[in-house]
């Protein structure tokens, strides 16, 4: 299991204390045991073996306890989800210190979590007091919380349940221990209750209060982290939607609102891309105008709705036959014009009259009348060696005039 190096750091760090903590008591006691057996003297008595014994087992104890930070470090550094993380530290708290049961609770401005442990063989109603006795004492620090900002959260004895509820009477008060932690200015809150088998010691305190600090950093990374991928979602999000919008702008640009074709501005910018093409390579290109035949009576008599549709209409039926490679627009009103990339003139006029002849049989039927359109177009192909985009296209609205004149509904290609 990787280990992050700023949890080495801390982890050492708190490594140090607890050992100086722990040989400072093993000192205190050396100095305070029985005096050292003379150089002459060569049988230890009974109370001497005892001693050193007891010392021995006293620093073995720091050592376990020392192994159990470290566990407890690289679990916490490894933070997973907060009920695997957390039932994994009671499991290595357990191997250093006689528990009966272990709880945490934490909120993060909902309601708060309970996490629990119970050593094995033990009574299941003694948890659920146990429980019971953890949620009273954490609303009482709930409401006192702001005067736990007033200095470090060590040592805070937990009142004791009534003996009838937990066992004997001959139980201590310092059974039960509760540490709490707040993490990101008391945006997550929370507590560690401790059940020992016995009268909790001041290094069992100590060991605790490091295991609370340990937990409180690991949430605050996870709180961190959590914040982080919540922001970068919310970025995300809102970057797709400025994408979205942006797209939407953009398309809105280049087309025809009523019709979805390219509007004149875009048409003409692709016609110039296209044209330039053909002038490079070579290539034939050929332009239609077209219009609708008296639009203007349609929407006098059938209205401005009815006229619309027409619109749309025409706009589709051209669509449907083109090919990909044609580019078609809304040039104004009721005109449409189109460029035919690699096609003459000729070559075009079969396409447009396809299109006229769809257009002339498709028709609108309301309740008093059907109402039918027709369309008159005129072609005309590139000059290679003297025309510009802006000649081709007035040499295909001449044809179109010439249309019109010979009775509309009909296709006039260019004689220049």
């Amino acid at each position: 299991m990787a280990v992050h190096p700023a949890a080495d750091i801390f982890t050492s760090a708190l490594h140090v204390e607890f050992a100086t903590f722990e040989l400072d008591k093993v000192q205190e006691a050396l100095m305070s045991g029985p005096d050292p057996v003379s150089a002459h003297e060569e049988v230890e008595t009974q109370e001497d073996v005892a001693w050193r014994d007891h010392r021995i087992a006293e620093l073995e104890r720091s050592q376990r306890r020392l192994q159990r930070l470290f566990d407890i470090s690289k679990v916490l550094t490894c933070f997973q989800s907060f009920e695997r993380t957390v039932a994994e530290v009671f499991v290595l708290i357990a191997d250093a210190l006689s528990l009966r049961s272990a709880i945490v609770m934490l909120e993060t401005g909902r309601s708060p979590q309970i996490l629990s442990w119970q050593a094995a063989g033990e009574n299941g109603r003694r948890l659920e007091v146990a429980k019971a006795h953890a949620q009273e004492v954490y609303r009482d620090l709930n409401r006192f919380r702001k005067k736990l900002d007033e200095g470090p959260a060590a040592g805070l004895m937990a009142p004791q349940p009534p003996a009838s509820a937990i066992g004997t009477k001959s139980e201590t008060t310092r059974n039960f221990v509760m540490l709490p932690f707040a993490v990101g200015h008391g945006c997550i809150f929370g507590a560690l209750q401790i059940e020992g088998r016995g009268e909790m010691e001041e290094s069992d305190l100590f060991f605790i209060n490091v295991v609370v600090n340990q937990l409180a950093i690991a949430l605050d990374r996870d709180s961190a982290d959590r914040a982080l991928r919540i922001s970068e979602a919310s970025l995300e999000v809102a970057n797709r939607e400025l994408r979205e919008a942006l797209a939407r702008e953009q398309l809105m640009s280049r087309t025809d609102g009523l019709t979805g074709l390219n509007n004149r501005r875009h048409f003409l910018e692709v016609a110039a891309h296209e044209w330039a093409v053909a002038q490079r390579y070579g290539l034939p290109l050929a332009m239609m105008l077209f219009d609708i035949d008296r639009f203007k009576l349609i929407n006098d008599t059938a209205g401005h709705q009815l006229g619309d549709e027409i619109l749309k209409r025409v706009a589709r039926a051209a669509s449907e036959r083109l090919r990909a490679a044609d580019v078609l627009g809304r040039y104004g009103g009721e005109e449409f014009i189109v460029v035919f990339p690699g096609s003459t003139a000729q070559q075009a006029a079969v396409v447009a009259e396809r299109i006229r002849e769809a257009i002339a049989a498709d028709g609108i039927e309301t309740r008093s009348v059907r109402v039918s359109a027709t369309i008159s177009a005129g072609l005309a192909e590139a000059l290679s060696d003297q025309d510009t985009l802006e000649q081709l296209i007035r040499r295909a609205d001449r044809a179109l005039y010439d249309a019109k004149a010979k009775g509309r509904n009909c296709v006039v290609v260019d004689s220049s």
